[in-house]
């Protein structure tokens, strides 16, 4: 499993750091306002995208991890579902696109261009959940990759023959995710078993006591993007773009931790097991975010510009709200993998709530700084109410997903080794 894990980290890295790549070349292209517009513009996809999933391809990986042999039956099941959400999704996002536009022609029509690619964007959800639940980390790890790359080459290409402009930067960041989706073409579900079905209702059922909380984690993490130009402006969120640029670079291990033990909690339940991957992922997490914090004065000028200066705060903030959300993160997954997601999503959905009405308050008057904050409100409400959960329904002790050991740092760091030490025969 820790290989697993490590292996996860590795392709989640792909994406946050060709993100981090590629900021310095839109923000020294497009400047802040152009930022902003870029960001205005793909940020409903991510909402939309939500919107449409009703929970499927989290019923997909949970389905198909504890029996391989529906794999094919659900996979079927969940794709036509999700054509049908992806297109009404589309639909009402192209009726949203003047609102979240702010009174801008120009994002408006970048909007609705991004908006098209919601359908496929959650077919491919469908496949990556069946993917995660036949544990075909390989397959999973090559989509980030392929979109990580293509997504990165894609800028480089446009910025270094001088045509980068939102339009093209948006066409980029919309395309790669679909091209990454290829890892999963001829995925091996027919040798698991054909002939079985997964009734729609059971798939359904699940799918939409999780959706809440599919829905309300991915508002928790993007709707203050999708809001800031009606509430702040495109400048006030080309400043935020940059600043989530730089602070999402430590999740990189808890996503990875995240998606593993979910799989594997579902077919073996093991609170030891949710303990130590909480307490490793967020010291790893404060680790990284420490650095980060320390040093930013003296590169994001250089490496962003100066007119970036003012992503340096709102960073530090964000920075401290993510590493606040890891031990609630994996609480949130032991129960979904446990079979209450529904607790999961009540947590999730009172903490969008309060994020969005402090956006609402500090967003207009606090700019980037103010949506920080209002970001750092909603992970505590999350991460206080997912631990009482666990502790009130599995008995777990929330002490457990904090206290890091000596022990957990010596095994990780065995496994490391044993991990490096493979790759290197297999090699040579």
């Amino acid at each position: 499993m820790t290989k697993h894990v490590i292996s996860v980290a590795a392709s989640n890295l792909a994406l946050p750091m060709a993100a981090f790549a590629a900021g310095p070349i839109l923000a020294h292209s497009l400047g802040v306002e152009g930022r902003g517009q870029l960001t205005a513009a793909v940020a409903p996809l991510m909402l939309f995208t939500a919107i449409g999933t009703i929970g499927l391809p989290e019923a997909v990986n949970y389905f198909v991890a504890r029996n391989p042999r529906l794999s094919q039956s659900v996979v079927r099941s969940a794709s036509w579902l999700l054509a049908l959400s992806g297109a009404l999704a589309t639909v009402i996002a192209i009726g949203a696109a003047p609102l979240l536009a702010g009174g801008s022609a120009t994002v408006q029509s970048l909007i609705v261009m991004a908006v098209l690619a919601t359908m496929p964007t959650l077919i491919i959800g469908a496949v990556r959940g069946a993917a995660q639940g036949l544990h075909l980390w390989n397959r999973v790890n090559a989509e980030r990759y392929v979109t990580a790359s293509t997504r990165l080459l894609a800028l480089i290409s446009l910025w270094a023959s001088g045509h980068l402009t939102p339009f093209t930067g948006t066409l980029a960041l919309v395309i790669s995710p679909l091209l990454g989706g290829l890892a999963y073409v001829r995925l091996p579900l027919q040798k698991l078993g054909h002939r079985e079905k997964m009734p729609v209702g059971t798939l359904m059922g699940y799918g939409t006591r999780i959706w809440l909380g599919s829905l309300s984690g991915i508002l928790l993490a993007r709707i203050d993007q999708v809001l800031m130009t009606p509430l702040g402006g495109a400048y006030a969120l080309g400043l935020y773009a940059v600043a989530v640029n730089i602070a999402e670079v430590v999740l990189i291990t808890n996503h990875a931790v995240r998606d593993v033990m979910f799989s594997a909690d579902a077919a073996d339940s093991n609170d030891e097991r949710i303990y130590m991957s909480s307490r490793l992922s967020m010291l790893t997490s404060a680790l990284i975010g420490l650095i980060i914090c320390l040093s930013m004065p003296m590169w994001v000028p250089v490496v962003f510009g100066g007119e970036f200066d003012g992503s340096i705060l709102p960073a530090a903030v964000l920075i401290a709200a993510y590493i606040i959300w890891v031990p609630g993160s994996m609480a949130g997954a032991t129960l979904s993998a446990r079979g209450r997601p529904g607790q999961r999503s009540i947590g999730l959905f009172i903490a969008t709530v309060a994020n969005v009405m402090c956006l609402i308050l500090l967003v207009p008057g606090g700019g980037a700084l103010g949506a920080a904050y209002a970001m750092l409100i909603g992970n505590v409400v999350a991460s206080a109410y997912t631990l009482w959960c666990v502790r009130r329904y599995f008995g777990m002790h929330i002490w457990s997903f904090y206290s890091v050991r000596p022990s957990d740092i010596r095994l990780i760091l065995g496994k490391l080794t044993a991990f490096t030490r493979g790759k290197e025969r297999g090699s040579g």
